[in-house]
């Protein structure tokens, strides 16, 4: 499981380690991702940052197949790193498992679980930047919070609250721009929520500046092939397809999805139908995909649309 990859760096400091694991994780490294925060729980057994970043990984994993079946040892992460975080007070930590984890369980469509998980962000990440204003890395959790609560009608229906826009949208401008840990996730989703807000041009910039240093990372491509969807660019949008397709090998169900669907707006059919077809053969592949219910019906609804061509 471990790798030789501290030769040459001081490996008894532990932001240099989060660093360079960030670093492999962002290029999809999961091995040397892994190696780094190992080291980081055995050389700091009773910091939460090592069980932090290994929960985190552990997410990005999941995120970029598609597929949660290492939920239970996420879970297990988390709540060593909550036990940690609270035996020797650690606010941004606390804030930030809780962030991550409320994240997790809207991308499997828990929302209520999502919302109960993040209202516990804003007290703690308050309480990190009441020790230090400059810790800008707070802003990430702070800003998502609040633009959820902005947006939370359209997924628990029932939830009567209410947040700021542009709040939310200054808090992760702040944090794309001055964040230490998590710069490169503050700028993620700073550009997710400037895409929600159809400002294509700006989130475009920075998905294409993460994408300059990440040029593989499926996670950021996807974010971008979905602007260009968003923004009716279905040509741009199947340049990115096509080069996720080879990355993924046609294993992830939501590529295919979009795909599909961009040639059948440029009014392609044959191409579209390909692509449907493509995925109700394949049922038995992508059926333990999160979201593939919800992926594969909307396959069959154009599937049917485009059944004579």
């Amino acid at each position: 499981m471990l790798l030789p990859i501290f030769l040459n760096i001081f490996f008894l400091d532990k932001e240099i380690l989060i660093k360079e694991g960030l670093n492999y994780a962002y290029h999809l490294d999961f091995k040397k991702a892994e190696s780094c925060f190992y080291y980081v729980t055995k050389l700091f057994p009773e910091d939460p940052a090592g069980y932090f970043f290994q929960s985190a990984l552990l997410q990005v994993v999941m995120l970029d197949s598609f597929n949660d079946k290492y939920k239970n040892l996420y879970y297990e992460k988390l709540k060593k790193t909550i036990k940690l975080a609270k035996k020797n007070p650690s606010p941004f930590y606390l804030g930030s498992v809780y962030l991550y984890w409320a994240l997790f369980e809207g991308w499997r469509k828990n929302y209520w679980q999502s919302y109960s998980l993040g209202r516990k962000v804003p007290k703690y990440l308050n309480q990190a930047l009441e020790r230090d204003s400059n810790f800008f890395d707070c802003y990430l959790g702070l800003g998502l919070y609040e633009y959820f609560k902005a947006k939370a009608n359209k997924y628990i229906f029932s939830l009567k609250i209410f947040g700021n826009e542009d709040k939310a949208i200054k808090f992760l401008k702040r944090a794309a721009e001055n964040s230490k840990i998590l710069k490169i996730t503050a700028q993620y989703a700073y550009a997710w929520v400037l895409i929600e807000e159809k400002r294509f041009k700006e989130a475009e910039s920075i998905l294409k500046e993460l994408l300059d240093l990440y040029p593989n990372n499926k996670i950021f491509l996807r974010l971008l092939r979905d602007m260009y969807y968003k923004k009716g660019d279905y040509q741009e949008c199947l340049i990115i397809c096509e080069k996720l397709r080879l990355l993924e090998k046609r294993k992830i169900l939501e590529n295919e999805l979009v795909m599909g669907k961009a040639y059948y707006f440029l009014k392609d059919y044959k191409k579209a139908k390909e692509h449907f077809d493509f995925i109700i053969k394949n049922k038995e592949m992508f059926k333990n995909q999160v979201r593939f219910k919800d992926h594969y019906e909307e396959a069959l609804k154009y599937a049917r649309k485009v059944r004579w061509y």
